[in-house]
């Protein structure tokens, strides 16, 4: 049976989150600690993984942060922030950064170069209506709905479901709401 209960809530590894505040925390054996608290081998993990990924780096300084210490915590944030059952770090490695509904979505000018973009199992990206759709979907709402909830019309929503099938290869709305419950999207 899967287990339902949060990475580091009872075991080793680490789930990373942020607060409506944006601050960074970390969840390990049930505890949760502030990103400036982190451990120097926590910290070493995160600079590692960062400097895999100049452009990302690149866009740290394009934002302005060149301190080291704020780097790994807006690098953190972007590519971890979400919380979630999987875990973010596992036997010391970072694991595969997560898309999560940042609220600064679709206002961010670093969206898709900082932070990842929702990729699907096939490796296509969702715009941002995509997701927005999608979210709708998954809640179990019929066409017309989906049109009336984010005023676009019933030939919109058509053309965005069947992107957003197309993409996915799901198209059974069920499918489509555990897909956007895999990506929290719900």
């Amino acid at each position: 049976m899967q287990n339902l209960l949060p990475a580091g809530l009872l075991d080793n590894n680490v789930e990373f989150f942020v607060d409506a505040d944006l601050q960074a925390y970390k969840l390990k054996n049930g505890t949760r600690i502030a990103f400036d608290d982190f451990d120097n081998e926590t910290m070493d993990v995160i600079r590692r993984n960062m400097w895999q990924y100049p452009e990302k780096v690149a866009e740290l300084m394009l934002m302005g942060i060149t301190n080291t210490h704020e780097m790994l915590r807006q690098y953190l944030i972007c590519n971890y922030g979400g919380f979630d059952n999987k875990a973010d770090m596992v036997d010391g490695q970072l694991q595969e950064s997560e898309y999560w509904p940042c609220p600064k979505r679709g206002q961010c000018p670093h969206e898709g170069r900082l932070c990842d973009n929702l990729r699907t199992d096939t490796g296509e990206v969702l715009t941002r209506r995509e997701i927005e759709v999608l979210k709708v979907v998954a809640k179990g709402k019929l066409d017309k709905e989906i049109a009336d909830q984010l005023f676009i019309s019933l030939g919109t929503v058509t053309t965005h479901t069947k992107n957003i099938r197309a993409k996915t290869g799901l198209y059974r709305k069920v499918d489509l709401a555990r897909f956007a419950t895999q990506k929290n999207l719900i």
